[in-house]
């Protein structure tokens, strides 16, 4: 026989007011006396809740974001964001990356022959000759 569920519908709305105030999804599980791997199978048995959490974690980004943003426009009334620890933060909780500019632009291709011999190469030989000079 299995043991009853603690779960109850009013952790849904419990969640999202957990997480608005900047706290992790994990941590809701200390609140209300469960394991985060309770919180986690709740996910998959209650659609609800599921629900919930989506919504709580879109609540929680906007904290942590109206957070800096009061700090870099200097609306945070005498109190200090460290910049590097705020970034670090929201890279953990919501995948966070820096941007990484990758463009590569190639402007001439040419074909080349690879000779390969057992031989030990002479210095004066060369292995990579442009087939356009030939």
């Amino acid at each position: 026989m299995a043991r009853p569920t603690k779960y109850r519908k009013k952790y849904c709305a419990e969640l999202i007011e957990h997480m608005e105030k900047g706290f992790s999804y994990e941590t809701f599980g200390a609140v209300i006396g469960v394991s985060k791997q309770t919180l986690y199978n709740w996910e998959s048995d209650n659609p609800e809740f599921l629900d919930a959490k989506e919504l709580a974690f879109c609540r929680c980004q906007l904290f942590w974001e109206r957070l800096g943003i009061t700090h870099i426009t200097n609306t945070h009334q005498g109190t200090r964001l460290n910049a590097q620890v705020w970034s670090l933060n929201m890279k953990n909780r919501f995948s966070w990356k820096d941007k990484v500019d990758q463009d590569i632009e190639v402007k001439e291709t040419k074909d080349v022959t690879i000779n390969f011999s057992s031989e030990a190469p002479r210095r004066d030989e060369n292995y990579f000759n442009d087939t356009e000079d030939k």
